[in-house]
Parts: structure tokens; sequence; C-alpha cells
């Protein structure tokens, strides 16, 4: 029998690998913290662990059953085996939970019975081709080509949904199918030029999104919907500068592929995760209090600072840039979620008064 709150450990597991993640990061950027069992695998514990158990979760939760929470429950305890040293069997885990995300995904396109959901099922297959191709190459680089697109086509899926109550033509939703198509027809050449073709992809989806997403019109609103909205349209720039690394960076330049994996994860990903917290968390944990406060648009403003200061400090090849830059980064994602649960608190201290 599943226990009822099997989704509180999981999310525990999913907080210990962006935790995990955060100070590994700052060790490679060179601050004396010394992590050296997982520090190698910094982008498995943020784009695999942390973002893959988060997403698996969102839509394990949606399943009719709670035994599909399983599958981000082991996800999450890879982390474990990654303090033990025991990389492959916790690279292992992340295979089997990410397979079994794919049938999740098409349980899902069965039920809806919409279009959209192949995004879910494509998303997930590339985290799975990420995860299995690093377990058995080793080979970090054609990983997180698939990460990112598994994180894009997630988002994307979620931005659809909403969207879908909206006038936007079919001529237009098709579009965006050949622009993901794009993206997706560059990933398996991607070290072979295959990069020009994933960065267009990924500019022509930013602009259909910036054209075509709800959250232009949620801007009008105030508090917590124009908080989220401005994020959103936020981390759909950053996505673009993502792009335009993908296109041009040189990959066996260290600070070109670190402009141009922190533009996305730190600037595009973390954005839809700061976005998404205040209308997912109050289901997530079956609260009936509002997730907001002002200080957000704080917290936001930070992060896109310390993330542009870090995208300068590689232009200009600054270690020391970077490392104060990196360091800020990762402080402002702790604060936000320590925000996140000072706000949750005080709105349950006043619920019960």
């Amino acid at each position: 029998m599943i226990q009822k709150n099997i989704h509180l450990p999981i999310f525990f597991f999913a907080f210990l690998s962006l935790i995990t993640g955060i100070f590994s990061g700052w060790q490679r950027i060179g601050w004396n913290i010394d992590l050296s069992n997982v520090v190698s695998q910094h982008g498995t514990l943020m784009a695999s662990v942390f973002f893959g158990t988060l997403l698996m979760l969102e839509k394990c939760l949606a399943m009719p059953s709670r035994y599909y929470l399983l599958i981000p429950f082991v996800n999450g305890i890879s982390i474990l085996f990654l303090y033990f040293g025991n990389v492959h069997l916790a690279l292992s885990l992340t295979t089997l939970a990410s397979a079994a995300m794919c049938g999740v995904a098409f349980e899902m396109k069965r039920i809806a019975k919409q279009k959209l959901y192949w995004l879910f099922i494509v998303g997930f297959f590339c985290l799975f081709a990420g995860n299995i191709f690093l377990l058995f190459t080793g080979l970090f680089q054609a990983s997180a080509v698939l990460w990112m697109s598994f994180i894009l086509f997630i988002i994307v899926g979620e931005r659809l949904e909403l969207t879908r109550f909206l006038a936007v033509t079919v001529a237009q939703k098709n579009l965006l199918w050949i622009a993901l198509s794009l993206v997706l027809i560059g990933v398996g050449p991607y070290h072979f030029y295959g990069n020009y073709i994933f960065g267009i992809g990924i500019i022509c989806v930013s602009l259909w999104l910036l054209k075509f997403d709800i959250a232009f019109k949620n801007l009008k609103q105030k508090g917590q919907p124009h908080y989220s909205a401005l994020t959103i349209i936020i981390g759909y720039f950053w996505l673009i500068v993502s792009a335009f690394y993908i296109i041009t960076a040189d990959t066996y330049n260290h600070f070109d592929y670190d402009a141009l994996l922190h533009s996305f994860f730190l600037g595009f990903a973390f954005s839809m995760i700061f976005a998404h917290v205040p209308i997912i968390f109050p289901s997530l944990f079956k609260l009936k209090i509002k997730i907001y406060h002002p200080v957000y648009y704080v917290i936001i403003t930070m992060m896109n600072l310390t993330v542009a200061a870090r995208i300068i400090g590689d232009q200009l090849q600054s270690d020391e840039l970077r490392k104060w830059a990196g360091l800020t980064n990762g402080l402002v994602i702790l604060l936000f979620f320590m925000s996140t649960i000072i706000i949750v608190f005080n709105g349950l201290r006043k619920s019960v008064n």
C-alpha cells in the first residue's frame, strides 16, 4: 500500500539534489567545498535528478493511482547513491525511472486524446535517452543536449495546455510543431552542425511562445498572475539567449559552454520553476492558501542580474566574475525556496487563526 503522503519524501529528495547540485556547482567554479563523490555529477544532479524528479512528480500526481508515484521516488533516491559514490547504480535508477515515465506519458496521451501530449512523450523520451547515453558512455555533452530538449518539450507542452483556451488557429499551432521538429532534428547530429538546426528551432519556439502564450494576457492582472506571467516571459528571452550560444558557442571552450548551459538551465528553466511554484505547490501539497508575496519580484530581479553577470563573466573569460556570479546564482535559488517555505508557514498560521 502506497502511503498517501509519499510525495513529501519525493520532494525532499528533489530538494536535496538541488542543494547538492548547487554546492557541487560552487566547487566546480572554484569555491573551497569538498563534495568529491558528486562534484563530477553536477549536471546529473540538476537536470536528471532535480528537474526530472519534479516534473515526474507533477505528472504522476495527476494519474489515477498513487503507485505511479513510485517512479519519481525511484528517480529521487538516486541522490543517495551518488552520495555514496555508486554513480552506476544512481544512473541506472534515473534511467529506469525515465523509461517508466515514457510509458506514463503514453498513458496520459491515451486518456487525454490530445495532440499536445505527444510533447510529454517526446520530452520524457529525451530524458531517458540522455540518461541511458550517460550511463553507457559517460559523455555529458551529448546528454546535456537531450536534457535541454526534455525540459523544453515538457514546458512547451504545459504552456500549450493553457494556450488551448486562446484563439490560436490550427495554422499558427502548426508553426510551433514545425519549430519543435527543427529542435528534434538537430538533437542527433548536434555536434556535427546539428546545433544550427537545434538553435534555430529554439529561437522559433521562443518567438512563438512570446507571440501566443497566455502569459501576456496575465500581465494585465495583479499579484501572483502578474508575477508568474512576467517571470515566464523573462524565461523566454533567456531561451533566445541560450539559442544564440547554441548556434555560436565553441563547446570546447569552457566559458562558451558555461554560458550556453546556464543561460538555458538558470535563465530559462529556473524562470519556469519560479513562475510555476505559486501555481503548482498548493495542489502538490493540498494547501488551501495563496503562495505569493511581492518579495518574489526582488528575487527574480536578483536572479536575472546574477545570471547576466555570469554570462558577462563568460564573455570576458573572467573566472573571478563567473565564480562570484555562480555563488550568488545558487544563493538566490535557495533564497527563493526559503522564502516560499516562510510564505507557506505564514499562510497556514493565518488560516488556522
